[in-house]
């Protein structure tokens, strides 16, 4: 079984699953079946060899006719698991793309809202911001977007010409522009983009709470349905299953934009941060919200 060639560790909702899409139509290049491949993170997943799960993600002659990709949207979040990334793929490309920290943590809120485990409320970031670092929600939602602090971790463990590092809104304008010095680091040929205009994994608010909540349950990996499952139906059948009612419960609505009271806190919280990741990347960063907001306010 071939190692895994290329690893997108994240951000989350800064357009992950579109490019796995993309560089998944290289010939040379094979998509797992599933969106997230959770081995390194989940000790559940680990409860079986890193082989076993790669033949769950796989299809089975697809692997032996290119080399394995792979997407783990809040990977970078965890050190031990970078470690254990490198210690079974010590020569894997490993790719970020990060995003405005205050559009993608109300992205990723509203995407949580839609899934069915949370309610959307106007208050939401007000109260987050009063907790501590290491709350679970206050690390879920403002902590991933730390990119400074959490690229140097990945810094510390591959070396500086396997770690790629690309703005979302690079890629949403110019995908082929993202891949093509991913696929020369790979040692491809050059590839064509076919859909590169397609979106992929868009949120949208949910026709029913209940029934999001209920879909929620449905695939977390402790439920013991999903478990019982296992036994008689392939594990990426029972994940399509439940991936394709869960978008037959999405609707066509967009949640309302973020209120503007909380931008201004949460852009004074990032605002640091993201000159931080301007300074260590060289990346531009002057359209995102705080460092925009800061400029605009030095300048009345």
């Amino acid at each position: 079984m071939d190692r895994i060639a290329l690893m997108i560790i994240g951000a989350q909702k800064a357009g992950t699953t579109s490019l796995g899409h993309y560089l998944g139509e290289h010939p040379a290049l094979v998509e797992s079946h599933l969106m997230e491949f959770t081995w390194f993170t989940d000790p559940v997943a680990r409860e079986a060899p890193i082989e076993a799960f790669m033949e769950r993600f796989y299809p089975a002659t697809g692997v032996s006719d290119g080399s394995p990709i792979a997407k783990l949207s809040n990977l970078y979040m965890f050190d031990d698991a970078i470690a254990r990334l490198r210690e079974h793929n010590p020569r894997c490309q490993v790719v970020m793309v990060v995003r405005d920290p205050v559009i993608r943590a109300y992205s990723a809120y509203t995407m949580a809202c839609s899934d069915g485990w949370t309610q959307h409320r106007p208050d939401f970031f007000r109260d987050l911001l009063g907790k501590a670092p290491d709350d679970e929600l206050h690390r879920l939602f403002l902590g991933y977007g730390h990119y400074a602090e959490r690229l140097a971790a990945v810094r510390k463990v591959f070396p500086p010409d396997q770690v790629h590092v690309f703005r979302f809104e690079d890629l949403e304008r110019d995908p082929q522009g993202v891949c093509d010095p991913l696929f020369k680091a790979l040692d491809l040929t050059p590839w064509v983009l076919r859909s590169k205009e397609q979106v992929h994994n868009p949120t949208r608010m949910s026709r029913s709470a209940r029934v999001a909540t209920w879909m929620h349950w449905l695939r977390r990996e402790e439920n013991p349905l999903k478990r019982m499952v296992r036994g008689i139906m392939p594990y990426t059948t029972y994940q399509r299953m439940a991936l394709g009612l869960q978008g037959l419960n999405r609707s066509g609505r967009r949640f309302p934009p973020m209120d503007p009271s909380t931008e201004r806190l949460l852009s004074a919280y990032y605002l640091e941060r993201d000159l931080e990741l301007q300074r260590v990347t060289g990346l531009d960063l002057s359209s995102w919200t705080s460092i925009r907001s800061a400029t605009a306010g030095a300048g009345t």
